[in-house]
């Protein structure tokens, strides 16, 4: 079963196709002669690209077994016997700390003194989202 926030996924897809076309739209100026390499905007948009699939894949995946979390640069696969407890909470993270307008997930883990935040899964607290995951995830625990 996949769970995930769409809209972020679109909001991330589109913000990365915009700078990808900039980058694309710069190294393919003909007005512009230059004797200076142009490998930087080539690797620019390579990264970009990365992150663009990536995006494709932000979110959590339940398995019979276990709870796969795919974030911006890590996978965690934790076993569903380990999760103790499931709830939102006030996003805290790269764009800002208690954020009130958005939530994120957090799982308590059985080996963990502090709970385990996923930045992967963000969403508008109006929209409550991320407490309807919470729910699902809480009934399949």
């Amino acid at each position: 079963m996949r769970l995930a926030t769409p809209w972020y996924r679109a909001f991330c897809a589109t913000v990365l196709v915009a700078i990808g076309l900039a980058v694309v739209a710069g190294l393919a100026e003909p007005d512009t002669p230059t004797s200076e390499p142009n490998w930087p905007g080539w690797l620019f948009l390579a990264v970009d690209l990365a992150l663009l699939f990536r995006a494709a894949r932000l979110g959590l995946t339940l398995t019979a077994d276990t709870l796969v979390v795919r974030s911006w640069l890590t996978t965690r696969r934790i076993p569903l016997a380990d999760i103790t407890a499931v709830h939102s909470a006030y996003y805290d993270g790269w764009w800002g700390t208690n954020c009130e307008c958005l939530n994120q997930l957090e799982l308590e883990l059985r080996d963990r003194e502090h709970p385990l935040p996923v930045r992967a899964v963000v969403a508008t607290t109006r929209s409550r989202r991320i407490a309807r995951i919470a729910h699902q995830l809480r009934q399949r625990l």
